[in-house]
């Protein structure tokens, strides 16, 4: 991304991207989430924590490149409109 795009992407994750999360879908999912985590968290032994924790800063990783993915395609199409 050129500083331009970056600045774009930074300043719509930390406004707009923030509140459009703001539904009832989101809210449920992201509490059932949190709850099969802290679920696995508690039944899983001491020693396989290490694993989870990396395997949850992994997802978190392809998320971000997710993200930037959408961002990246949503600017080309804008760029398309007449």
């Amino acid at each position: 991304m050129t500083e331009l795009m970056q600045l774009l992407y930074n300043y719509i994750l930390e406004t707009e991207f923030r509140s459009q999360l703001y539904t009832e879908q989101y809210r449920i999912q992201k509490l059932s989430v949190n709850q099969l985590d802290h679920q696995l968290q508690q039944v899983l032994p001491e020693d396989l924590r290490p694993l989870l924790d990396s395997y949850r800063e992994a997802l978190g990783l392809r998320q971000s490149f997710e993200l930037e993915a959408m961002f990246l395609s949503a600017l080309t199409l804008a760029r398309a409109l007449p």
